[in-house]
């Protein structure tokens, strides 16, 4: 599985934002699927969003779509992904910086 790591940090903001993406093929459908976490104000909250079509992903041909899904909301045939996602995350190192993009 090919991984992308995005961190947005806005330390006078307390606001950190820390994801981990793959693209997947869902049916002929590229799809961005990112396993976050979003901590605002000393609270840390776990979520997955989903992005198809040509604003998300280069090449694609398909409508662009977004959609944010709760952990406990996710459909079925997303998990596995995201548990995969959520094992790179747990092993990543993330950064002090205030921006970071990495494949």
């Amino acid at each position: 599985m090919t991984t992308k790591k995005t961190q947005r940090r806005y330390p006078d903001r307390d606001w950190d934002y820390k994801a981990i993406s793959t693209i997947i093929n869902d049916n002929g459908t590229k799809r961005d699927v990112y396993y976050l976490t979003l901590t605002q104000k000393g609270k840390k909250k776990e979520s997955v969003e989903i992005f198809t079509g040509a604003n998300y992903i280069v090449g694609s041909k398909d409508k662009s779509n977004s959609r944010h899904y709760e952990l406990d909301k996710l459909p079925a045939k997303y998990k596995s992904t995201v548990e995969q996602l959520k094992k790179v995350y747990k092993a990543t190192k993330w950064s002090s910086a205030k921006y970071v993009n990495e494949n």
